[in-house]
């Protein structure tokens, strides 16, 4: 049977909401803990475009009412961990989809607001705020008399909470429950946050707007570390780390002449870790020259065209979205930004052309000619003479190298006292 079949896409499933009872989800019984009553556990096999396959579970006690929901992954777990960063900028972004693995941690900085990983959810930024809240509000009263600075601070939480949905309650309570999204999805949040989503395992996902250009949505992997390793059960726990005694530098000789650097052919070896598998390996670390360029650093970065564009993309949507209310900037001006994110992100896709221009009066940086030693027809380098200003900036127009010890005459007089005593 085709894999489609066993997982088919989730909106497919949604339009058998009214399906007769053979279509519905298969379905068995399961205890409830509270009143040990029995309740029904739904199981969904289904596909989530641009990510995976996942397992849907929905279990309902009908004496009680309890109710509870999760998802789990159905797939193995991914090489590399992810982090999704999502600014909630309108009210469509509350609309947004939610996968959370159980490995998954979520994070929102400008409530200084850490929920550390548990049960699989899908759900969207709405529930997964108004989740927080549920399980913050009720045990208020108690905080107030315990502890008033930790409710002071849950409070401020709850109310800016309150604030991004902006519910309206005209004492009906079902009216209270209207959510947020029903009203103009293009109306800005009166709270601008950033939630940022970081998943060892690699298997959450928050859904992008349009195509992955989405200014408002931002995906990075990363190679997981020992510990994360160890917390998904992928590496024993026995595994030892390298100490500090054993990563000691060890220097040794090149063997097999002396190389195209001459006598230079001393290799430090350190113990390390894999950051693929995190086992132990040794790392070997030798001073090499570039080609067509020249060796050293001055504490620059070394990256590619697509990691300076990622760069600029973060420094900038972090200082514009995340710096006061979103408020603060006109909407016009918010929307001009917006597509000006959303053109850098299809230019670090290489979605559309484009010229990078490096300017160093150093003359410092170098960019890979994939022609050399030919000349890279899609590359130009030129040199110029730095202009006053740049050098002042650098600090080179008070640098003397030449008779710099004439305006010091104590200085002046030792030199010329030593020329005495070494000519005599």
């Amino acid at each position: 049977m085709p894999q489609d079949q066993f997982f088919p896409v989730i909106g497919h499933l949604a339009e058998k909401a009214n399906a007769t009872p053979e279509d519905l989800p298969a379905q068995g019984g399961e205890q409830d803990d509270r009143p040990l009553e029995e309740g029904v556990t739904r199981m969904m096999l289904t596909s989530i475009p641009y990510f995976k396959e996942v397992i849907v579970m929905s279990f309902r006690c009908e004496h009680c009412g309890a109710t509870n929901n999760e998802i789990q992954s159905a797939g193995t777990i991914r090489p590399e961990g992810v982090l999704y960063t999502l600014k909630v900028l309108h009210r469509a972004d509350l609309d947004r989809q939610i996968v959370r693995s159980e490995a998954c941690t979520i994070e929102i900085p400008h409530f200084e607001l850490q929920l550390p990983p548990t049960r699989g959810q899908l759900t969207t930024v709405e529930g997964l705020l108004r989740d927080i809240v549920a399980d913050l509000a009720p045990s208020q009263p108690l905080r107030r008399i315990q502890d008033e600075a930790a409710y002071t601070k849950i409070q401020e939480i709850i109310d800016g909470i309150g604030e991004i949905l902006d519910d309206q309650d005209d004492g009906d309570d079902e009216t209270a429950q209207t959510t947020a999204t029903e009203r103009n999805k293009d109306d800005p949040v009166k709270k601008v946050i950033t939630i940022k989503f970081d998943d060892p395992s690699g298997n959450s996902f928050v859904e992008f707007l349009g195509s992955i250009s989405d200014p408002k949505w931002s995906f990075k992997t990363y190679a997981r570390s020992l510990e994360q390793n160890r917390a998904l059960g992928i590496l024993p726990s026995e595994v030892e780390v390298p100490s500090a005694q054993d990563g000691a530098a060890k220097v040794s000789n090149g063997v097999g002449g002396e190389g195209s650097e001459g006598s230079n052919e001393e290799v430090y070896e350190f113990s390390g870790v894999c950051s693929r598998c995190t086992r132990p390996l040794v790392t070997r670390m030798k001073k090499v020259s570039i080609p067509y360029f020249k060796p050293g650093t001055l504490g620059g970065r070394f990256t590619t065209v697509e990691g300076i564009l990622e760069q600029v993309y973060e420094e900038l949507s972090e200082k514009v979205y995340t710096v006061g209310d979103s408020g603060t900037m006109a909407s016009e001006d918010r929307q001009k930004f917006q597509d000006f994110l959303k053109q850098l992100k299809e230019i670090a896709g290489a979605e559309r052309p484009f010229t990078l221009i490096l300017d160093d009066p150093l003359a410092n940086s170098y960019v890979q000619n994939l022609y050399a030693p030919d000349p890279d027809p899609n590359l130009e380098i030129i040199t110029y003479e730095r202009t006053w200003q740049q050098n002042e900036e650098l600090g080179l127009n008070d640098m003397r190298v030449d008779n710099y010890t004439a305006d010091n005459p104590r200085v002046a007089e030792e030199d010329s006292n030593n020329n005495m005593e070494v000519k005599s």
